[in-house]
Parts: structure tokens; C-alpha cells; sequence
């Protein structure tokens, strides 16, 4: 099982005088869907976090970026047509 957790954040220890990392899990990858299935209430509570904090969710940032690769990704398939249209031109007139 693969779990999630959300960003480290540093805590002073007064007892040790060092800082401690604190993790807050998330919660599971569902190894059949991929998906992250919230634990602990975290699913209950993230809209509410989200509203606080300002934060957008981890999947709602991942479908944005899934949906810029896709862009980007047919760009660069429309700039390898363009450049071998460009080459084909460039064969034809100087004859090599």
C-alpha cells in the first residue's frame, strides 16, 4: 500500500531544541484506479482547508497540468509537421 501525505512542515521541539518534521497523511493510492483515497477525514475536510488556505487540491492541480501537456504536446506535433513541410520545400529547391 502507498500512502500520500501532505507537504513537511518544520516544529520546534523545546524539549530537544532541534526541529522535527511533521507530515500530515492524506491518504492511500488505490493500486487499482491510481486514485487518492482520503483517510482520517482529510476527504471531509479539504474543501473546507482548500477555502482557508487558498490551496487547489493535488488532483485538481494534476488535471490542469495533464491538460497543458496536451496542449503543448499537440504544438509540438504541429511545429514537426511545419518543420518537415519546411525540409521537404528546402529538398525541392536547392535539389539535393
Amino acid at each position: 500500500m502507498t500512502y500520500v501525505y501532505g507537504q513537511e512542515k518544520g516544529v520546534w521541539d523545546p524539549q530537544k531544541k532541534q526541529m522535527r518534521s511533521k507530515r500530515t497523511l492524506i491518504g492511500k493510492i488505490d493500486p487499482e484506479t491510481g486514485e487518492v483515497v482520503p483517510t482520517k477525514g482529510w476527504g471531509k475536510n479539504r474543501e473546507s482547508v482548500q477555502k482557508k488556505t487558498g490551496r487547489r487540491s493535488d488532483k485538481s492541480l494534476y488535471e490542469e497540468q495533464k491538460k497543458r501537456n496536451i496542449e503543448l504536446n499537440q504544438k509540438i506535433a504541429a511545429k514537426d509537421i511545419e518543420i518537415a513541410q519546411l525540409r521537404q520545400e528546402l529538398h525541392n529547391l536547392t535539389g539535393q
